[in-house]
C-alpha cells in the first residue's frame, strides 16, 4: 500500500505538464490508514483536468471465504466513508468492484446515487443483511453492465435501469429466481452460471426471463452439477423469439448432450450456439460435496432427433470439453445436418486446471481425448464431414425421389444440408395437401392446417431462389364449415396460384377441393352454400382454370347450368371426380363440350338422375360407382375414345334393374368393362341376341362384388356374348359384416332369379380367353370349382387362372357368425393344398394351363 501511494503522488503530481489521465484504474484494500492520502491525491488530479475518469476496485485482505459477518460490516464501513470524504471521486468513476462488504440499504443506495457516472458494477460477497432484497430504482443511471457474484441477497430487483444492457450472476442463495425484471429495455446480455444446491429444486425460464423483452444472448452454465432450468413445454419460446446467441456451460461429463437440442429449436433466429462440457478430475464425488450439491440431476427428456420442420439459421457452432468420441461428434452431425448456414465450427480443449493436473500427475491412465495433432484434426474433420451414400446420389435422381414423397417429409429433408436446402425449390412437381399438416392424434385444426398450407405456398411462390418452372401443382385442401373464413382462404389460394402462372412459375395446376367434416353431416343447404363458394372461386380465378388439368369436388348442389360452365370455363381440364354432388331437382348433367381435353371422368354417389355424355371426343376411361337414382345412370353420344367403363352399385330398394344394351347404346370401342354389384342384386337385366352386339368389342370383362351364395355359372352368359375377351375375372363378395339390420333396412333380399345358367349354349367355346382371374377363391365351395373348370373346358387358348383370395375384412373378423360356409380364409396355403386343388381343377384335362395362387 505505501508502494501504491507513492506511485500515486508521482504519477498525479507530475508538473510541467498538458497531458491527461483517460482512465485511471486503481486496486487497493480501503484501510482507514492510506485512503485519505490517495483519495486526497486522486481528488486534486480530478480538479485540476489531469484524471477525466476512474475506476475502482476495493478487495479485501482476507478472501472471501475467510470473511466473517463483522469484516464484512467493516469493509462497508471503510468504503461508504470514503465516499463521504471524496465524493468528487466518486462521481467520476465509469466502472467500480466492491469485494466482501455488508452495506444497509440506505448505505447501498446512497453508493449508487454518488456515482454519477459508473457504466460497471461488480458485487463480489456482498449484501444488504443475510437473504435481504437488493431494490434497484435508477431512472437516471447510466449503468450499463451488472455482475453478482456469491452475493447473499434472497432476490435483486431491477425495477428501472434504463441503460442497463449485460446481466451477469454467479452463485446465488435463493430457492427463487434471484431477478425480477422491471424497465430494463435495453437487457441484451444475460449470464447465469451456478452449481445448485440439494435445497435448489430448479427454476422455469420463463420464470427467470420473466419481464425480459430484448434478450439477444443467454448463457446458462451450471458448474458440473444438476441441470437447475426445468420442462415446462414451450412456454419460455416466447423469450427466444430474438435470440441469436446461446451458450450452455458447465455440462457434467455425465449427460448426454442432445437434449440442449430443445434450446436451440426454441430460437429460430439463433446464429451462435455453443456448448462446453465440465470435465473436472478434480471435482471428485465424497460425503462432503454431494451434502452440499445432491444428486446430479437432468430432468430434460432425452431426444435423440431435431424437428425437420424447422429452418435453422446457424452460423456458428463452438463446443468446449470436445473429445473425439461418437457421441459427441453425433451430436455435432446432428445440428450440422439441420443448419444449413452453418458457416464455422470451433472446437476447444477442456479448461485447464491445476488440480485436475495433480489428478492426472497421480494417475496415469487418465487420457485427454481432444485432437493434438495435425493428423487427429484431420481424422475429426472427416468424420464430421462423412456424408452417407444416400447424399452422394446427383441433384436429379435426389429431385426424382422428392417429387415421389409427400410435403412434409420435402420439408424435412430441406433443413439437412446447404445442398438439400436448393432442392424443393428446384422441383417440377408440387404435391400440397392440407391433410399432411394435420399429423395422427393431433390437435391441429383444418383452419390452422389451411393457414399453413397459404403460408408455404406463400413462401414457395415467392422465393427468390426459384428458377425453374413447376410443370404440375397439385393442391388439395378443403372448404371450412366458416364459411367467411373459407372464403377468405379461397381467395388467397386464388390470388397466389393466378399470380404464379401469370408470372410463368406454374405451367399447370391439378386441383382437390374437399369439405372439413363427412358427408353425412352436411344438409342440402350446407351443399347449396359450397357450391356458391366454389363458383365465386373458379370465378376469380381464370388464370387457374385456364391451365387446370385434373378437378375434384366434393359434397355441392349445383344448378345444371352451373355446373356445366364449371366444365367448360377449364378448357385445359383432362380429369374430373364429382364426389357426393347434387345437380337441382335431380336433373340431368348434360356433357356437350366438343373441344374439350377431357379423358377420365368419375362419378361417386352422385344424386342425378342421369349423365349424358353428349359429346366428348377424348374421352377415354369412365367410373361410375354409387349412383342412387333407378335406371341407367349413363348415356352416350360422342365418345369415340371411350374404352374403359367402371360402374360400380350395390342396388338399393328404390332402384331397378337395366339392359346393358341400353347403357352401351352410343358406345363404339369400349374394351375394358367392370361391373361391381357390391354384394347385393344383379342390377343388369337378361336379355337376348342384342348383348352380343354390346358386348362384341370387349377385351377385358370382370364382374365383381357377387354375392357367395348365388350360382356363378350364369357369368358365363355375359362371356359368352363376348367372343373376343381376352380376360375374365370374377370376384366373390363374402362379407359376414354386412348382414345385419341396417343392410335390410337400404336392400332388398338378396335374389338372383332373373340369370337362368340352364340357357348356356353348351356347345359355344370362348376361343380369344387367355386368362381366368378369382377373387376370394374357397376350394371348399363347389360353385367356385365348377366355374373354373367350366371355363377350362371351353377356352382351348386358356394359358393360366389366377386365384386369390378373399381380402382381409376387420368387421368380418368381429363377426361369430360367418354367412357360408366360412369368412375365415380357407385359401390353400402350403404346397399339398395347391396341388390338391390343382388335381381337382384340372381333372381329365391335358392342356397345359397353369394354376397360380396369389
Amino acid at each position: 500500500m505505501v508502494a501504491l501511494m507513492k506511485e500515486t503522488r508521482v504519477c498525479l503530481a507530475a508538473p510541467g505538464t498538458d497531458k491527461y489521465v483517460t482512465t485511471l484504474s486503481l486496486r487497493f484494500c480501503p484501510s482507514a490508514k492510506y485512503l485519505s492520502h490517495i483519495g486526497g491525491f486522486v481528488c486534486k488530479a480530478i480538479e485540476n483536468g489531469k484524471v477525466k475518469a476512474v475506476e475502482l476496485a476495493l478487495p479485501t485482505e482476507k478472501k472471501s471465504l475467510d470473511c466473517d459477518a463483522a469484516d464484512k460490516l467493516q469493509h462497508a464501513h471503510n468504503i461508504v466513508s470514503f465516499s463521504h470524504a471524496y465524493p468528487s471521486l466518486f462521481g467520476c468513476f465509469t466502472r467500480l468492484f466492491l469485494h466482501n462488504a455488508r452495506f444497509s440499504e440506505l448505505e447501498m443506495h446512497y453508493l449508487l446515487g454518488c456515482c454519477k457516472e459508473p457504466q460497471h458494477l461488480m458485487l463480489t460477497n456482498c449484501d444488504t443483511g443475510e437473504r435481504s432484497v437488493l431494490k434497484l430504482d435508477v431512472p437516471n443511471s447510466k449503468l450499463s453492465s451488472l455482475k453478482f457474484k456469491l452475493c447473499r441477497f434472497e432476490m435483486i430487483e431491477l425495477l428501472c435501469l434504463p441503460k442497463l444492457s449485460q446481466l451477469y450472476c454467479e452463485c446465488w442463495i435463493s430457492v427463487n429466481a434471484p431477478f425480477s425484471f422491471g424497465t430494463v429495455p435495453c437487457l441484451e446480455d444475460l449470464c447465469f452460471a451456478s452449481s445448485a444446491g440439494w435445497y435448489q429444486c430448479g427454476l422455469k425460464l420463463s420464470e427467470l426471463l420473466h419481464g425480459t423483452t430484448s434478450i439477444q444472448s443467454l448463457t446458462l452454465d451450471f458448474q458440473g452439477e444438476k441441470i437447475w432450468i426445468l420442462p415446462e413445454g414451450k412456454k419460455f419460446y416466447t423469450f427466444f423469439n430474438k435470440l441469436n446467441k446461446l451458450f450452455i456451460h458447465g455440462i457434467s461429463i455425465e449427460f448426454n448432450l442432445l437434449w440442449t437440442i430443445i434450446f436451440l429449436e426454441a430460437a429460430p433466429s439463433l446464429e451462435t450456439f455453443g456448448v462446453k462440457v465440465w470435465d473436472h478430475l478434480c471435482d471428485v464425488d465424497n460425503e462432503t460435496t454431494r451434502k452440499a450439491f445432491s444428486k446430479r440431476k437432468n430432468p430434460w427428456q432425452r431426444k435423440d432427433k431435431m424437428d425437420g420442420s424447422r429452418h435453422l439459421k446457424l452460423k456458428s457452432l463452438e463446443f468446449g470439453g470436445f473429445m473425439t468420441t461418437n457421441k459427441r461428434i453425433e451430436f455435432i452431425k446432428t445440428i450440422v445436418a439441420h443448419a444449413p448456414n452453418l458457416e464455422s465450427i470451433v472446437l476447444e480443449n477442456k479448461d485447464s486446471c491445476k488440480s485436475c493436473d495433480d489428478v492426472k500427475d497421480r494417475t496415469c491412465s487418465i487420457k485427454n481425448m481432444f485432437p493434438k495433432n495435425k493428423g487427429e484434426e484431420d481424422t475429426v474433420r472427416k468424420r464430421l464431414r462423412d456424408q452417407d451414400r444416400f447424399n452422394q446420389l446427383p441433384d436429379d435422381i435426389l429431385m426424382s425421389i422428392l417429387e415421389r414423397v409427400d410435403m412434409r417429409t420435402v420439408l424435412q429433408t430441406s433443413v439437412l444440408s446447404t445442398r438439400w436446402k436448393q432442392l424443393p425449390v428446384l422441383l417440377s412437381h408440387f404435391n400440397l395437401d392440407v391433410d399432411e399438416f394435420i399429423t395422427p392424434n393431433s390437435s391441429m385444426s383444418s383452419n390452422e392446417a389451411m393457414a399453413i398450407l397459404i403460408k408455404l405456398m406463400s413462401s414457395l411462390f415467392g422465393s427468390a431462389q426459384r428458377e425453374s418452372t413447376i410443370r404440375r401443382l397439385s393442391l388439395n385442401f378443403c372448404l371450412l364449415t366458416d364459411l367467411v373464413t373459407s372464403l377468405k382462404y379461397l381467395f388467397n389460394i386464388s390470388e397466389l396460384v393466378c399470380n404464379a402462372v401469370d408470372s410463368g412459375k406454374v405451367k399447370s395446376v391439378e386441383l382437390a377441393i374437399t369439405t372439413e367434416k363427412r358427408v353425412v353431416d352436411y344438409t342440402t343447404g350446407d351443399m347449396v352454400l359450397h357450391a356458391k363458394s366454389l363458383l365465386e372461386f373458379f370465378g376469380v380465378s381464370r388464370s387457374l382454370s385456364c391451365c387446370l388439368t385434373k378437378l375434384f369436388l366434393s359434397t355441392a348442389r349445383f344448378s345444371e347450368p352451373d355446373l356445366h360452365q364449371l366444365m367448360i370455363s377449364c378448357d385445359q381440364l383432362q380429369h374430373v371426380t364429382l364426389y357426393h354432388c347434387e345437380l337441382s331437382d335431380s336433373s340431368i348433367l348434360k356433357f356437350d363440350m366438343p373441344k374439350s381435353k377431357l379423358r377420365f371422368v368419375e362419378l361417386y354417389s352422385c344424386y342425378i338422375k342421369t349423365v349424358e355424355f353428349l359429346c366428348l371426343p377424348k374421352l377415354e376411361q369412365l367410373n361410375c360407382d354409387s349412383w342412387r337414382l333407378s335406371g341407367p345412370p349413363l348415356s352416350f353420344g360422342v365418345v369415340p375414345c371411350l374404352e374403359q367403363l367402371q360402374l360400380v352399385c350395390a342396388k338399393s330398394r328404390v332402384q331397378s334393374g337395366f339392359k346393358l344394351t341400353d347403357l352401351l347404346c352410343g358406345t363404339a370401342n369400349v374394351h375394358d368393362l367392370v361391373l361391381d354389384f357390391q354384394g347385393e342384386e344383379i342390377w343388369i337385366t337378361p336379355e337376348g341376341n342384342e348383348l352380343h352386339t354390346a358386348l362384341k368389342r370387349i377385351t377385358k370383362l370382370f364382374l365383381c362384388g357377387i354375392y357367395v351364395k348365388f350360382d356363378l355359372l350364369w357369368t358365363l352368359l355375359l362371356l359368352q356374348a363376348a367372343p373376343s375377351v381376352k380376360i375374365f375375372g370374377v370376384k366373390v363378395w363374402n362379407h359376414a359384416c354386412d348382414e345385419g339390420t341396417q343392410r335390410s333396412e337400404l336392400f332388398s333380399e338378396r335374389r338372383n332369379d332373373l340369370w337362368d345358367a340352364a340357357q348356356l349354349d353348351d356347345s359355344i367355346h370362348y376361343l380369344q380367353l387367355e386368362k381366368l382371374e378369382f377373387g376370394g377363391f374357397n376350394p371348399i365351395i363347389k360353385e367356385h370349382l365348377d366355374l373354373i373348370r367350366a371355363v377350362i373346358e371351353h377356352a382351348p387358348k386358356l394359358r393360366s387362372v389366377i386365384l386369390e383370395d378373399i381380402e382381409p375384412c376387420e368387421d368380418c373378423e368381429a363377426v361369430d357368425c360367418p354367412i357360408y360356409p366360412s369368412t375365415t380364409s380357407m385359401f390353400p396355403q402350403n404346397k399339398d393344398e395347391k396341388s390338391r386343388v390343382v388335381k381337382q381343377l384340372k381333372a381329365g384335362i391335358s392342356r397345359p394351363v397353369e394354376i397360380i395362387f396369389q
